[in-house]
């Protein structure tokens, strides 16, 4: 399996754009997958100057209701009409990023970017295949990234309360002797959502982790602290066996706390890098 990233918030490859959100384009046996599409048209641009052809797509998923991850879907659909898209329930609700008692901005995606017959909601776990099966509805035990706290949903009678991040989904996807997990950005923490893929899968291990981690919040531009860091890597540090690849919302300063604990079971992706597995 062969991983892109069309769209992340840093790199400096020669033709490409870096922006803040999330795009994976993925290669493997059976399909040709698109993982979020970044904050906006990026990911057209990117993915012409890298040879990718997104009419090419088989699937495409939709991590959770955010900009920066589904900016992009209109841009996406325009390139393939045919593509399903999956989403979790209530990812088209509207999203607001708060700062101190102010909702500064509107996050959610652009009512006209969905397409009833192209996108697909899921309420549940979903297999598609053999090797591809949908997540949502994580345990919640373990650490939740403290950026949650600034980021809320919009009811249908209009109330705005915190988000609970019901809409976030995962992918699992099986690979002959592999298997990879692939998030958005984890709000409901990526310990969590990996314990409860094993829990509900009966899987002994997950081999790669790929996604980030939200420990950078872009509200406050605040990195998690030392404490919670070292409270994460203990966490990841348990999944023996599991290689974690993480970009985006980790953050630069959490990445290389994270770095230094867990070496060589972590490393970092950027806009135009790859990963085999």
């Amino acid at each position: 399996m062969k991983i892109t990233c069309l769209v992340e918030n840093s790199g400096d490859a020669p033709g490409l754009t870096a922006r803040h959100g999330l795009c994976l384009f993925m290669e493997t046996r059976d399909h040709t997958l698109l993982f979020d599409m970044g904050p906006d048209h990026t990911l057209i641009h990117n993915a012409r100057n890298l040879g990718i052809d997104l009419a090419g797509v088989d699937l495409a998923f939709l991590s959770h209701g955010h900009r920066d991850h589904g900016g992009g879907l209109a841009d996406f659909r325009a390139a393939n009409p045919r593509a399903e898209i999956f989403m979790a329930e209530g990812a088209a609700d509207r999203f607001y990023a708060r700062l101190l008692w102010l909702f500064t901005k509107e996050i959610g995606l652009e009512a006209d970017s969905l397409d009833a017959k192209q996108c697909r909601s899921v309420t549940a776990d979903t297999r598609i295949s053999d090797s591809l099966e949908i997540f949502t509805g994580f345990d919640s035990d373990g650490f939740v990234p403290r950026g949650n706290k600034n980021l809320y949903r919009q009811d249908a009678r209009g109330k705005k309360a915190k988000d609970d991040f019901s809409h976030e989904l995962a992918l699992l996807v099986r690979e002959e002797d592999k298997t990879i997990l692939i998030t958005g950005c984890s709000h409901s923490g990526i310990g969590n959502m990996v314990t409860t893929v094993l829990r509900r899968t009966g899987l002994a291990r997950i081999d790669h982790v790929v996604g980030g981690f939200h420990l950078f919040n872009p509200v406050t531009r605040q990195t998690e602290p030392p404490g919670r860091l070292d409270l994460l890597a203990e966490e990841l540090l348990a999944f023996q066996g599991t290689e974690f690849h993480t970009g985006h919302c980790t953050g630069p300063k959490a990445y290389a706390y994270l770095k230094n604990i867990l070496k060589d079971r972590i490393s970092g992706f950027s806009t135009g890098s790859k990963i085999v597995v």
